[in-house]
C-alpha cells in the first residue's frame, strides 16, 4: 500500500510495467465458464486459463481453495499482484497528507496529556500530546524494549521537566507500572482497552476524517530503520471480525489511550462522534 516500492511504482516514467497474475500462470482450466464464480470469470480470469498449458505454476484448484479460505483482499493483493485497497485500515489513506506536517512543536501552556501502552514481552509506547487550535497534535513520542519501570519513570521525569507533561492516560493492564507512576507524582487515568479500544479508534478515525489530527512527518521510520509512530498508524487495521488486529500497534494504542482525554475536549467540533465511557 505504501513504501519505497508504492512510491517507485508512482513515479514510474520512462520504463515499461509487466504485471503478470496468478491466472496468467496457472494451469489450464476445464471448468464450465458459464457455472464459474462470477468475479473469477469476469474481473480476474477473464478466458485467460483456458488458454494455458496444462502445466502451470498453480493449480486451478489451488486458487479456488484459496478464495474459499482466505478473505478477498489476501487474495487480490497475493495472487493478483493488486495494491492493498485500505480496506479495513482504520485511518484511511487519503487523509495522510493532510495528517503528516513538517512539524507540530510543544506550546506551553496548552492543554497536554501523555499516553501509554505498556505491551508486553518488556515493548511500551508513549505519545505526547496536545490539543492547539481544535486541533490534536502529537509533539513527541518514546518506546522502550525490555526496560524496566525505574528507566521508563526517569524519562517520563525528564518529560515533565520539559514539557511540564503531568497527566497519563495508560493501558490498565499493568497495574503495578501505573501505580509505580503515581509514586512518582503523576495524575494517571487508567484505560480499560476491553471497553474503550473500540471507541478510541473510532475517535482517533473520526479526527482524521475532521483534519483534526496532526503528526510531524520525522516520526515516520525510514529505510532499514525500524517502525515509529507513522510506520504504525498507516498498517493499523480491522480484521474481519470487525476487531483490531493486534500487530505492532504498541504507538498506535498510547494514541488511543489520550482518546480518553480529547474525545470529550473535542466533541463540539467532532459532533458525529458519540462515545460512551
Amino acid at each position: 500500500m505504501d513504501g519505497t516500492f508504492a512510491d517507485l511504482l508512482d513515479t514510474l516514467k520512462g520504463y515499461t510495467l509487466y504485471k503478470w497474475d496468478a491466472f496468467d500462470v496457472c494451469g489450464k482450466c476445464n471448468r464450465d465458464c458459464e457455472n464459474c464464480i462470477p468475479k473469477f470469470r469476469d474481473e480476474y480470469c477473464q478466458g485467460k486459463a483456458k488458454k494455458n498449458s496444462v502445466l502451470g505454476w498453480l493449480s486451478v484448484d489451488y486458487l479456488f481453495s484459496m478464495w474459499e479460505d482466505m478473505d478477498e483482499e489476501w487474495f487480490e493483493v497475493e495472487l493478483m499482484g493488486l495494491r492493498p485497497s485500505g480496506a479495513g485500515l482504520v485511518i484511511d489513506p487519503q487523509y495522510w497528507p493532510s495528517i503528516l506536517v513538517d512539524d507540530a512543536p510543544y506550546v506551553p501552556g496548552a492543554s497536554n496529556c501523555i499516553g501509554i501502552d505498556w505491551g508486553f514481552k518488556g515493548l511500551a509506547a508513549a505519545d505526547a500530546t496536545q490539543y492547539v487550535n481544535n486541533m490534536i497534535q502529537v509533539f513527541d513520542r518514546m518506546s522502550w524494549t525490555r526496560k524496566g519501570i525505574e528507566i521508563i519513570t526517569a524519562d517520563m521525569i525528564e518529560w515533565r521537566k520539559r514539557y511540564g507533561l503531568n497527566e497519563v492516560y495508560a493501558d490498565s493492564s499493568h497495574p503495578f507500572e501505573n501505580d509505580y507512576l503515581r509514586k512518582a507524582g503523576f495524575t494517571v487515568h487508567e484505560v480499560a482497552f476491553v471497553s474503550f479500544k473500540d471507541a478510541g479508534a473510532g475517535a482517533i478515525k473520526g479526527f482524521t476524517e475532521k483534519g483534526m489530527l496532526k503528526i510531524p512527518k520525522r516520526f515516520e521510520a525510514k529505510g532499514e530503520k525500524k517502525q515509529d509512530l507513522v510506520n504504525q498508524l498507516k498498517k493499523w487495521r480491522k480484521g474481519k471480525d470487525g476487531k483490531i488486529v493486534k500487530k505492532d500497534d504498541h504507538y498506535c494504542d498510547a494514541l488511543l489511550c489520550t482518546m480518553m482525554k480529547w474525545w470529550k475536549k473535542a466533541r463540539r467540533v467532532v459532533g458525529y462522534m458519540k462515545v460512551t465511557r
